[in-house]
């Protein structure tokens, strides 16, 4: 809630201002029932999920007149952004004993983006089994890499140690270990970046998991082999795995 005085635009003109000053940059902005819509305190500030430490936290924005809304990114040193989103209006809750009506409200929510955890995704020795013997290869979204590295991270451990338990509980399988990548880069660095990864794991089985070196052998392919459009981040995503395939 802001000072009594303060017109909705008066409020809405010094946040802007100041995120602007802070190098926000607008994404989206409306004002008025003709640019937001007659309902839009209600997606914004839903009754079913208002704070309820006070009556004006609880019942803010139930009802509107003027209103002023924009969303804004700000994009960090680090790669991780802040977004923010602004909606200011004037309150005309009426309501009982409520002390907010004709004050102007304001609602500003900040989201943080923090890096992505991985080491989420294991494929487990059965399914290992199970996906071989069906298919002849499995991909394995679970084994990563630093951006144009070759060294393997350690979230990669329970994925490694899942193909380990593979190899131990068959020992008489023999697999290829194939590196596969999107097709950023030229092909002749991909088909190398791809074999380099594929013998990192196999190091890794050898050295780390005592699997016997004659049962694998590392492979690359590079961007030939995709299992989706490298035209979007989620289909390149998709084309960057280790697969084993049956020998």
């Amino acid at each position: 809630m802001n000072p009594p005085g303060r017109s909705a635009l008066e409020v809405f003109r010094n946040y802007r201002q100041a995120l602007a000053n802070a190098g926000f940059k607008t994404l989206f902005q409306c004002e008025g029932k003709a640019g937001c819509g007659t309902l839009f305190h209600q997606a914004i500030y839903p009754i079913s999920k208002a704070f309820t430490r006070s009556q004006q936290a609880q019942f803010a924005l139930s009802g509107v007149t003027d209103q002023y809304f924009l969303s804004a990114r700000l994009a960090a040193a680090t790669g991780r952004s802040v977004f923010v989103s602004l909606y200011v209006a004037t309150d005309k809750n009426e309501a009982g004993t409520y002390q907010g009506a004709n004050r102007v409200m304001t609602l500003l929510q900040v989201v943080r983006v923090r890096a992505m955890q991985t080491g989420q995704v294991t494929v487990d020795a059965a399914a290992l089994a199970s996906g071989l013997k069906r298919n002849g290869h499995i991909a394995l979204y679970g084994v990563y890499f630093d951006t144009d590295r070759a060294r393997l991270k350690p979230a990669s451990r329970a994925q490694l140690a899942e193909m380990a338990a593979f190899l131990k509980a068959s020992p008489r399988a023999k697999v290829y270990v194939v590196g596969h990548t999107d097709d950023r880069g030229t092909l002749a660095h991909n088909l190398d970046l791809s074999r380099r990864r594929a013998a990192a794991v196999v190091a890794a089985l050898v050295g780390r998991f005592h699997i016997a070196a004659g049962r694998l052998s590392a492979e690359g392919v590079g961007p030939l082999a995709p299992v989706a459009a490298n035209a979007t981040a989620a289909g390149r995503a998709r084309n960057r795995r280790v697969e084993l395939v049956a020998r």
